[in-house]
């Protein structure tokens, strides 16, 4: 806030002042030093009760003015005897608002009797409030008046009161919500300040394995609730605390969050120092699932053009290792890795989702069998199951996983495109917005991208080239950011056809070859659509030969997928060129393999569309000539 006016800092003082009075030296004095913040101008007045000094009619303050707010504050503790000033301390540690009992804890059984008599002191001071309708709660009166309680603490005190307090949470930890991420950080505070005070590593491994384990468990429930960049600062804390043992179970749990976050290159440098010194110490079940992680970020990042085949055997003798150690979680992480190495093979990619839920609940691992289940409607989607039959299973899914938002936001896109594939474009883009709302509000950097594979398919199926280009544009830039290649070359491609579809050519080709060449070999999605853009400028420009062998290739490559809709595109482009070399006929006849392909899925859109152009008498594409 901005500081007060004059006049509002002088009413301010005259209100809080009441029937006392000061003179206008005195008064003066006060604004001068207070520069306009109310809370100088409380904690004076509150300064000048506490010594019986507010009637001073005349000449300047009976006592030195504090030249800050925190020179004040300090002012107002050192006043207090050494009773108070202990209670006042102890509270401190635990925060802005803490509980009688841990204040009584904390200052020892020589003070526990006057703990009672001590607060109710510092209350008439207004020094704290109490909080809540509740006995033994308070809460200091500003948060800068507890940072100058605590900063006035002694270094040696402070690390044993935040290790008692720490003690005394341990002790009570089945009531306490959250008690890992509040035992995590007075071990971690403890540890620090003796270490600033010369402790060395040594003398402090005990305690600091104690907040690192606290700070893990953190880690891994914020992770649990879909809080990927809470999950990675927990978990980053813990690490300059961990033991050497610890360490790379912590950074395996780390990569995680920072992937999930869209930070890969620190996901996967975090993914390698764990597979390295896991290796080292021997520890196999760590070294196999740090493995797992490390192949899942550099799939998003790689810089080489790495077959999607050859991360599929990177990944089968890990899984052979996790059986042999009968590691459920381990599997569950392996069996998702899997779903999404072979996604474009609908029943291969569904049976290794469905035994990655079967390892997850096994491990008791809600995170991962969640996820898994939201990938299951990803396969609905660019699977052959038909458009009907995907909404409802994306329904169930949904009513499924309730209360887990990133998968719930996921299948809410899905569904959108599926009923926009329907004709019913309205409800699909209410559907997506809700999904985009969600990921919105949970700021996740990977979900929030990847709105670009739903969005632009569904504008493109509503006839909105332009709003799909805006999509692609989006998920292209979020994905750069990320150096995350993989789903970048997707969305590159994405925006081509949606340049391609506005009669950009030159933009349209321009993103075509940023896919070609960020896209692995095998990357049918990005392939079979950077072909399509290529296919199509090509043949705008009379190249015929050339437009011809690209829509081919298309057509070739989109027949490793199961995309039903997606190997239907590429027979219309194929369509779109051979037409263009006035081969009415063979035009004629890609046309009918896309529709049967249409009509499999139920893609009402697509089906009408290419039935428009069997019937059309040139068999023309939907782009006007430009």
């Amino acid at each position: 806030l901005e500081p007060l006016a004059q006049a509002e800092a002088a009413d301010l003082l005259r209100n809080l002042l009441g029937a006392a009075r000061l003179g206008q030296r005195a008064s003066a004095q006060i604004l001068d030093v207070a520069e306009g913040n109310p809370l100088y101008v409380e904690e004076i007045v509150a300064m000048l009760a506490d010594e019986g000094l507010l009637d001073a009619p005349d000449g300047d303050l009976p006592i030195a003015v504090p030249p800050t707010i925190h020179a004040l504050l300090a002012a107002r503790l050192d006043r207090l005897d050494d009773g108070q000033r202990s209670v006042i301390e102890a509270a401190a540690i635990e925060g802005k608002e803490f509980a009688r009992e841990r204040v009584e804890a904390l200052v020892g059984d020589e003070m526990r009797d006057r703990v009672d008599a001590h607060l109710l002191t510092l209350v008439r001071m207004d020094l704290i409030r109490p909080a809540g309708a509740g006995e033994g709660a308070f809460r200091f009166r500003h948060q800068l008046i507890r940072d100058a309680a605590y900063e006035g603490i002694s270094k040696d005190t402070r690390a044993v009161l935040h290790e008692r307090f720490a003690d005394r949470l341990e002790e009570h930890r089945s009531s306490l919500a959250s008690v890992d991420e509040l035992l995590g950080h007075h071990l971690e505070r403890a540890v620090l300040l003796r270490r600033e005070l010369g402790a060395s590593e040594a003398a402090t491994a005990g305690l600091a394995a104690r907040a690192a384990a606290s700070l893990q468990r953190a880690g891994r429930r914020a992770a649990a609730r879909d809080e990927p960049a809470v999950a990675a600062r927990l978990l980053e804390r813990a690490l300059p605390l961990a033991s050497d043992a610890q360490r790379p179970t912590v950074l395996v749990e780390l990569a995680g969050p920072l992937e999930d976050d869209g930070e890969l290159l620190r996901a996967a440098a975090a993914a390698r120092e764990a597979v390295q010194l896991a290796r080292a110490a021997g520890d196999r079940r760590t070294a196999a699932r740090a493995r797992i992680a490390e192949v899942s970020v550099t799939m998003g990042h790689t810089e080489s053009n790495v077959d999607i085949a050859a991360f599929e055997a990177a990944v089968r003798p890990l899984i052979s290792e996790l059986e042999l150690l009968d590691d459920d979680e381990g599997l569950a992480a392996a069996m998702r890795l899997m779903a999404y190495i072979t996604l474009q093979r609908y029943a291969a990619a569904t049976a290794y989702l469905e035994r990655a839920i079967v390892h997850a609940e096994r491990a008791g691992n809600r995170l991962d069998a969640v996820r898994a289940a939201g990938t299951l409607g990803m396969l609905a989607l660019f699977g052959p199951v038909p458009a009907a039959e995907a909404v409802e299973r994306c329904r169930a899914l949904r009513e499924g996983i309730a209360g887990h938002l990133g998968s719930t936001a996921g299948l809410l896109r899905y569904e959108g495109v599926l009923l926009a594939m329907q004709g019913d474009i309205d409800e699909a883009r209410a559907l997506h917005d809700e999904g985009d709302d969600i990921a919105e509000d949970l700021g996740i950097g990977w979900l929030l991208a990847s709105a670009v594979f739903t969005r632009t398919l569904l504008e493109l199926l509503a006839g909105a080239p332009a709003r799909a280009e805006r999509a692609a544009r989006a998920g292209l830039e979020a994905f750069e950011a990320m150096h995350n290649r993989n789903q970048g070359s997707t969305a590159a491609a994405l925006l081509g056809v949606a340049l391609v579809e506005q009669g950009r050519d030159d933009e349209a080709l321009e993103y075509a070859d940023l896919a070609a060449a960020w896209a692995a070999p095998d990357d049918t999605a990005s392939q079979t659509r950077q072909l399509a853009v290529r296919a199509r400028v090509l043949a705008r420009r009379g190249e015929l030969a050339a437009a011809e062998a690209a829509a081919r290739a298309g057509v070739a490559q989109s027949t490793a997928s199961d995309d039903l809709s997606q190997s239907g595109d590429a027979l219309v482009n194929l369509a779109f060129v051979l037409e263009r070399a006035g081969r009415e006929d063979e035009a004629a006849g890609a046309l009918r393999e896309a529709l049967a392909l249409y009509q499999r899925k139920g893609n009402v859109v697509a089906a009408a569309q290419a039935r428009a152009l069997i019937e059309s008498e040139r068999h023309r594409a939907g782009v006007t000539d430009t």
